[in-house]
């Protein structure tokens, strides 16, 4: 999926409501409708709303070289790098939102199950990760 919505928390403060929601999307303006949406949602039940930051869109680029060379070493390596778009709450698409022409790449273990109770690590995963990220920065 490219967009997702949770509902973290819900507190009283001071006879105040608050909600913590996270929304992340790899599309701006789908991130936007979603907090748009919520927030007319609100209103309507005689809320006031605010939204206090949030995790920057991050597309995904064909055009990223670094992606390229780092998918090459995992194959050196014997293994293939998976290439997608997450919707992930990341700081590097924080550091890119500073500069939109920065060339960054997310990359780790397997995991499954993300976000539950039953979220674990791939361990196999990690040693051809270590491998083809050495690989690359050694410049092979």
């Amino acid at each position: 999926p490219s967009l997702s919505s949770n509902l973290g928390r819900v507190y009283a403060v001071e006879n105040v409501l608050y909600t913590d929601v996270m929304v992340r999307a790899v599309d701006a303006d789908a991130q936007d409708a979603v907090h748009t949406a919520r927030c007319a949602l609100a209103e309507r039940c005689g809320f006031d709303t605010a939204v206090y930051g949030s995790y920057p869109a991050w597309p995904l680029s064909a055009e990223n070289t670094l992606v390229r060379g780092l998918d090459r070493c995992f194959h050196r390596v014997g293994r293939r790098m998976t290439v997608g778009a997450e919707h992930v709450g990341l700081e590097v698409s924080l550091l890119r939102e500073k500069n939109p022409q920065m060339r960054c790449v997310s990359l780790g273990m397997r995991l499954e199950d993300c976000h539950s109770t039953a979220e674990r690590w791939r361990l196999d995963t990690i040693p051809p990760l270590v491998r083809a990220l050495t690989a690359y920065l050694a410049g092979e």
